[in-house]
């Protein structure tokens, strides 16, 4: 069903454009498949809810391709109808020359200006980080945990703005930005190699970004796989997919293309070639249900989730101002607060401005304010708040520095706790990562990581095996190594644990003791661990020690009463002897 909905989508920006009599049918055609496999397997979105608040966010920067998004948001069910595709370009109607918030049901922001969509995506993934650590619940998960996603064109990354935000992104770590690139090689006056040469991975590789190449546009699985990737990294990730711009037009892969809709002719033979019906704003009935199926079913789940935690949040936090961080609109009368403004004129614009922004930001807790290193000089710092830094993303990361041993779990989300990894391992620390809950590792870099400690459930799962698979642990472990873990205990249960390391195995006999109830046991073991590492224990004398306080704990009925001193832990230790490790 795939290629009917892209098909269709190709077809219904065409007509568009041929009714308007003005568009860009090159992108439409040439990334369609980019922005179909976006929303039909990746974006979460609500179309009963188009305003949710933790919905991700879409940035079309290549605004001009407006046709290829009006008909993607009606395809995926938005509140649009044919006649608004048929007003296309028209005053008044929802579905104008270029994105406008506000207009459009599905659009996130208005661009035209190539690069300032990317610019803004980088100011809205600053947003989600900022209202992220703000939203916690006591539970440690965050009530604001969305993706940022754009897709830019070649002319986006010509402009200077893009990469000035950009460059900030990547000072910024903002995994939360995901940057899917339609690299034609063609703009609107001819081939790009006339002005624009630029390695653009290479490029954005410097500025501290995750890069991902694509070489067939066309290829949904490949674009799949690389969006799939970009959301695993703790980086800010660019996608290059490689396109033609008009695919499938008689005027394909040139400038022709770009920004003139195509003829009768054209539009007949492009129609016979994607098996869609020839009259004008066809719609394969199928094919959209199909489309609004998929994104249903993904995004339900997290949409229930967000409810769940929404309500949650108001429990916790009954105090106004929390309340007003999760307001989608804000109205503020400065003329009710008294501060003074030079009523003479004579004082600089940009002083008045500054006594302005520092006033909302008293009343306004998430107003931001800055100016790319010029912020004293215009004006625009805000008082007494600080900067928005890297340490506001990972505000433990002086901890970090302080620490000997970092230990990270999958109750905060998996690209977090590589991103405390990477940084644990900038100051040299011991790096260990427990993967529970049990997720699929396989694609993931893990190189950062120095001890991996799952069970063998755990284990399995990371790899993508069925958990009842007759592989050896050993053939587990050696699996997991491709992820670019150095060493990998796995515990055992009533078999103690398992130290690997590639092509080495030995195994560290457990403790002989009456179950009692073992919730608790893997949080023990991975903690006590840390703790031995950190006092300088070698890895087997760490793993010993690891598995008596687990043991331990398994002799009393709930979590919290089964936790036990050092000291209870070395008389039990001395009692039941020093086990061998074989």
């Amino acid at each position: 069903m795939d290629r009917e909905i892209i098909a269709n989508i190709k077809t219904l920006g065409i007509d568009m454009i041929k009714e308007a009599g003005s568009g860009h049918p090159g992108i439409v055609l040439g990334a369609a498949p980019i922005i179909y496999t976006l929303y039909a397997k990746h974006i979460n979105i609500n179309v009963n809810d188009e305003k949710w608040l933790n919905r991700d966010r879409f940035v079309m920067s290549a605004g001009h391709g407006s046709a290829l998004l009006y008909a993607t948001l009606f395809m995926a069910g938005f509140s649009l109808t044919l006649d608004d595709l048929k007003n296309f370009r028209k005053i008044g109607s929802k579905t104008p020359g270029h994105p406008e918030l506000g207009v459009t049901p599905g659009v996130d922001m208005s661009t035209g200006p190539l690069g300032q969509g990317i610019a803004t995506a980088v100011g809205m993934a600053i947003a989600e980080k900022k209202l992220e650590s703000e939203t916690k619940l006591k539970s440690g998960k965050s009530l604001i945990n969305h993706k940022i996603y754009v897709l830019c064109g070649d002319g986006d990354l010509m402009e200077g703005v893009s990469y000035e935000a950009t460059s900030l992104a990547g000072s910024l770590n903002l995994n939360n930005l995901i940057v899917l690139y339609d690299s034609n090689n063609v703009c609107l006056d001819g081939n790009t190699n006339k002005t624009f040469n630029d390695n653009v991975c290479e490029r954005f590789k410097a500025m501290g970004w995750n890069t991902i190449y694509v070489k067939n546009g066309n290829d949904v699985n490949d674009i799949d796989k690389a969006i799939n990737s970009a959301k695993k990294s703790s980086k800010s990730t660019l996608i290059q997919i490689k396109t033609v711009i008009g695919n499938g037009s008689l005027l394909a892969g040139t400038n022709a293309v770009h920004g003139k809709g195509l003829t009768d002719d054209d539009i007949k033979q492009l129609k016979f070639n994607l098996q869609v019906p020839q009259p004008p704003f066809y719609v394969n009935e199928q094919a959209r249900e199909e489309l609004k199926r998929q994104i249903y079913n993904r995004s339900n789940k997290k949409y229930d989730e967000w409810a769940t935690n929404y309500r949650q949040f108001e429990l916790e936090y009954s105090d106004n101002n929390h309340k007003f961080i999760l307001k989608d609109n804000v109205e503020y009368n400065l003329l009710e607060h008294d501060f003074y403004l030079d009523s003479n004129m004579k004082e600089a614009m940009r002083v008045t401005n500054k006594t302005i922004m520092n006033e909302i930001a008293k009343f306004v807790p998430n107003f931001i304010g800055g100016s790319a290193d010029l912020a004293s000089a215009t004006n625009t710092y805000l008082e007494n708040l600080g900067d928005f830094s890297k340490e506001d993303i990972d505000n433990a990361e002086k901890l970090i520095e302080e620490a000997d041993v970092v230990l990270a779990q999958l109750e905060i989300p998996l690209d977090t706790a590589l991103y405390a990894m990477k940084v644990a391992k900038k100051y040299g620390k011991t790096t260990i990562l427990n993967p529970a809950p049990a997720v699929n590792l396989k694609e993931c870099d893990l190189s950062d990581v120095d001890i991996l400690t799952p069970n063998e459930t755990e284990a399995r799962v990371a790899v993508g095996v069925p958990t009842d698979s007759e592989l050896t642990n050993s053939e587990i472990a050696e699996m997991l190594f491709k992820t670019g873990c150095k060493k990998i205990i796995m515990t055992l249960g009533d078999k103690g644990s398992g130290i690997f390391e590639p092509g080495v195995a030995r195994q560290v006999q457990p403790y002989k003791i009456e179950v009692v109830d073992s919730n608790g046991a893997g949080d023990c073991f991975n903690a006590s661990l840390a703790t031995a590492l950190a006092a300088g224990k070698e890895i087997d004398e760490s793993v010993l020690y690891a598995n008596a306080v687990s043991a331990l704990c398994c002799t009393k009925w709930e979590t919290v009463p089964s936790y036990h001193t050092a000291a209870e832990v070395k008389e039990f230790m001395k009692k039941h002897g020093k086990k061998e490790i074989v």
